[in-house]
């Protein structure tokens, strides 16, 4: 993941932890926030709640990139999208883009003809 986010020239701060996780988040305050469901101290679904709840930390776009598929729970709870592992690189920075994190790619130079085709 975090080689992915660098190849966009995205500056990655890591979190081993929930807790640690939140604390930067609060601190930092930044521009998206990449969170896993199953982290080794809290649940990520708490970790989303509370992140959404802070006043501080509301705004941040999360964008939760989990083994556990449950995209409707995830949305509902806040995040700003929720991609089901694996994920490759053109996904996670596709998912950054459409949250306005990254821009857009560019549509490809197409001459209405070559659609015929």
């Amino acid at each position: 993941m975090t080689l992915y986010l660098h190849s966009a020239a995205l500056t990655v701060v890591g979190a081993g932890t929930g807790a640690a996780g939140l604390h930067l988040t609060r601190q930092l305050v930044p521009a998206a926030v990449v969170l896993d469901i199953r982290l080794p101290d809290i649940d990520g679904w708490e970790l989303l709640s509370t992140l959404k709840r802070d006043p501080v930390t509301m705004n941040v776009p999360v964008l939760i990139v989990s083994v556990i598929d449950e995209r409707a729970r995830g949305l509902l709870l806040g995040a700003a999208d929720y991609l089901v592992k694996p994920v490759g690189r053109d996904l996670v920075l596709g998912s950054l883009a459409r949250i306005g994190i990254l821009p857009a790619p560019a549509a490809p130079d197409v001459a209405p003809t070559d659609l015929l085709r």
